[in-house]
């Protein structure tokens, strides 16, 4: 659990940083969504699988894993990162984090039909409140309007969603694999299917001016969320129902407007606020009441 709640308060930062690298649509100088992501990963799979030669263990998957694996990467990596950091690029820091509160959400029902994991009627209501909240964010109000930020907002929901189950597909390769050698294949397939849209976004505007901002927003991008933060989520992830750890997700929206804030001042408008408080009240529902709600029912 300390764990679990360390690497949420850590990866909870990585809105923020990645808006610094990212800056407003149509601002010179500033990194290109496939370029950070392929940057951010591309760092990280090189330290994890520098980390397994020290210790001698191969990374060896099954012609029969293989597809599942790719997909994984594909998705969890090439397609949520690179569509996010659009969406970030178009959105907020503070949005950003808050949306993050759906993933919970959208891991438990993934869990519940791809893996059967129980789910009872207090994490099925949580579920409705968490999607009420996260349209609340998304379009800024009761009725959708169109506008650069609410399309942003829908980009970093849909890459939210994909890596939900993406997630799903890692729990699956965790029962025959090391976590470490699961999370080190899936950044190498995603780094290497972001590899051409980066060089291509490169050619077309050019190389992100290097600056100190620049590179330790990169820097915590890649060694303290994606090495450090990823490869303690894929040691638990065996231990752990995939629900469960979901739960602990819910630190991130509460702490990531706080870094939005210290390091960008942005303040979060109502419609965000009331937004964040549902799905805080459905992450409750989900992750605390529905265990309790389970063990009640193994109990008659």
């Amino acid at each position: 659990m300390a764990l679990l709640i360390a690497i949420n308060v850590l990866w909870a930062g990585s809105s923020a940083p990645a808006k610094i690298a990212l800056g407003s649509p149509g601002e010179p100088g500033r990194a290109g969504p496939f370029t950070l992501a392929f940057v951010r990963f591309a760092v990280a799979a090189t330290l994890y699988l520098a980390l397994l030669a020290v210790r001698r263990q191969p990374v060896r998957i099954h012609r029969a894993d293989a597809p599942r694996l790719g997909l994984a990467g594909v998705l969890g990596i090439s397609v949520t990162y690179g569509l996010f950091y659009h969406g970030v690029r178009a959105s907020t820091a503070t949005e950003s984090s808050l949306l993050f509160a759906a993933e919970p959400v959208l891991i438990a029902l993934l869990a519940r039909i791809l893996l059967q994991e129980m789910l009872v009627p207090a994490q099925a209501w949580g579920m409705a409140i968490g999607f009420a909240g996260v349209y609340l964010i998304a379009v800024q109000g009761l009725v959708p309007r169109l506008s650069l930020v609410v399309l942003g907002n829908m980009m970093i929901g849909g890459s939210i969603a994909i890596e939900a189950y993406a997630s799903i597909l890692g729990k699956e390769l965790t029962r025959r694999y090391p976590g470490m050698v699961i999370v080190a294949a899936e950044m190498l397939v995603g780094s290497a299917v972001l590899l051409p849209f980066a060089v291509a976004e490169i050619a077309m505007h050019g190389l992100p001016t290097l600056t100190s901002a620049l590179l330790g927003s990169v820097a915590y991008l890649a060694l303290v969320c994606s090495f450090l933060c990823y490869g303690v989520w894929f040691v638990l992830l065996p231990r752990l129902d995939v629900s469960t750890m979901a739960g602990f997700l819910f630190v991130q929206p509460v702490v990531g407007p706080l870094y939005a804030y210290l390091l960008l001042s942005e303040r979060p408008g109502w419609w965000s606020v009331g937004g964040g408080a549902l799905v805080m009240a459905g992450i409750w529902l989900v992750a605390v009441r529905g265990p309790r709600s389970l063990q009640a029912s193994a109990s008659e």
